[in-house]
C-alpha cells in the first residue's frame, strides 16, 4: 500500500464554490445524516450538524437575509458569539450571493466594532441571529 502525505494528497472532485460543496455534502443520503461537523462552544458543550442540517440551515438563513431585502452583492455584517451559530449565518449569507462581514463579538467595545461592521457593510443589515 502506497503511502500518501497531506500535501500530495488530490481529491477526486473538488466543488467550485462553497454553495456547491455544501449541496454535494448534503447529497450523500443517509449518509448526509450521520457525518457533518461537531462544533465546540467555549464552555465545551458541542453540537453536532449533520452536512444535511448544515445544507437546510444555510438555505433558511439564505432566505432570511433575502425577505429582509438583501440581494446578491450586497453585505451584511455578522455580530454573532457563538461559532457554530456564526459558521451557519456565513453559509446563510454566501447561499443568498451576500457578502458576510464578521466581527469578533467579543472586542474591548463590542458596540463600537458593531457600528463599525454595520458601516463597512453599508448599513445594510446586521443581524445579531437569523
Amino acid at each position: 500500500m502506497q503511502q500518501t502525505n497531506a500535501s500530495s494528497y488530490r481529491p477526486r472532485f473538488v466543488p467550485p464554490t462553497l454553495v456547491e460543496a455544501v449541496r454535494s455534502l448534503a447529497g450523500g443520503g443517509a449518509r448526509s445524516q450521520e457525518r457533518g461537523f461537531v462544533f465546540v462552544r467555549p464552555d465545551g458543550s458541542e453540537r453536532f450538524c449533520s452536512f444535511a442540517d448544515v445544507h437546510d440551515e444555510a438555505v433558511r438563513r439564505g432566505a432570511h437575509l433575502a425577505a429582509r431585502g438583501l440581494k446578491k452583492g450586497d453585505r451584511v455584517a455578522l455580530v454573532i458569539p457563538d461559532g457554530d451559530e456564526f459558521v451557519l449565518s456565513f453559509l446563510g449569507a454566501i447561499f443568498a450571493g451576500v457578502a458576510a462581514l464578521g466581527t469578533n463579538r467579543s472586542a474591548v467595545n463590542p458596540a463600537r466594532r458593531a457600528a463599525q461592521a454595520t458601516a463597512a457593510s453599508r448599513g445594510r443589515a446586521t443581524p445579531s441571529e437569523t
